[in-house]
């Protein structure tokens, strides 16, 4: 998932078991948009890979916590 023109998108990913379906993607993004349950707990453990990013940068070449910042802006929208 990631932020998207100020909302939501989603893809899959590939794995050695293959990659999501897009029905599968979209189902996930669904569940996503209507339970404030999970959304509070991605936006939990966002916020808590974003602070580590910030000081330990997480060990990528790139610190992506900006990019979590916009994710979860987009799901604090949701309410």
């Amino acid at each position: 998932m990631f932020s998207h023109e100020g909302g939501l998108g989603a893809k899959g990913i590939r794995l050695k078991t293959g990659i999501a379906s897009d029905n599968s993607v979209q189902k996930a993004l669904d569940t996503l948009k209507s339970s404030p349950e999970i959304r509070r707990d991605v936006i939990q453990k966002a916020r808590a890979a974003q602070e580590h990013m910030n000081t330990h940068n997480w060990g990528n070449n790139k610190n992506r916590a900006v990019e979590l910042q916009f994710l979860i802006k987009a799901l604090e929208k949701l309410g």
